[in-house]
């Protein structure tokens, strides 16, 4: 790889993770090119081996419901980390966690001022990181894609791409500390609308919502909600 002039889309795919791949990856990869990144090592990701995560990617995980977003979050920076070591800018166009593995698509753009623009999107959320605060999608990408599928997944990311929120709220963990009756969620939804709050399904999880409304806000709705 290293030998040729450069490339339009790479895709690294390996078993467990890509680390061993990225510097040669990203050196070859040519301007407003795709580079396509695959982990499975999603128990050092996710949270379950910390101090691994702390030496592969460079930041501190977590354990709970929102394991898989904050993972894939951690992943993105450390690629994007190696990018900025050759001045190029990589953005998420298309990510998502699935089946037990971690899968990004990057548009590259060469450029200090925006490497610049990159890390300054870069920070603690819960505790948990240093990661990528920014886009997860690209939204008319997720929109062509969509399209094309009668996929359900794909559908839930469609609709989560229009809301560019990190993290999401756990509507049975909520309803368990609170003692409430779990509401449907299609019914939560259309009341969250209501209030005129940002609010999608997100594909982290089944019993999950993203959402800008504050939690006590949310937990007064679901009380009304018979």
């Amino acid at each position: 790889m290293l030998q040729h002039p450069g490339f339009d889309y790479i895709d690294i795919d390996p078993y467990g993770s890509p680390n061993i791949f990225l510097d040669s990856a990203i050196k070859r990869l040519a301007r407003n090119g795709i580079l396509a990144v695959t982990a499975t090592d999603t128990g050092c990701l996710a949270g379950t081996f910390p101090n691994a995560c702390l030496r592969k990617y460079w930041a501190k995980p977590r354990r709970d419901e929102m394991m898989h977003e904050t993972g894939l979050r951690i992943l993105i920076r450390k690629i994007q980390l190696i990018g900025a070591d050759h001045d190029k800018a990589l953005t998420p166009i298309f990510s998502y966690y699935k089946d037990h593995y971690f899968r990004i698509f990057f548009i590259c753009e060469k450029g200090k001022k925006r490497v610049d623009e990159i890390i300054k999107q870069h920070g603690m959320f819960n505790n948990a990181g240093p990661l990528w605060l920014g886009q997860l999608f690209d939204s008319k990408i997720t929109s062509k894609i969509a399209k094309k599928s009668d996929d359900n997944f794909l559908r839930i990311i469609e609709k989560e791409s229009k809301e560019n929120i990190i993290g999401f709220y756990d509507i049975h963990k909520i309803c368990k500390r609170n003692k409430l009756k779990v509401p449907k969620t299609d019914l939560l939804v259309k009341e969250i609308k209501k209030n005129d709050f940002k609010i999608s399904r997100t594909h982290f999880s089944p019993i999950g919502i993203k959402s800008d409304i504050k939690l006590d806000k949310l937990v007064k709705l679901i009380r009304k909600i018979k």
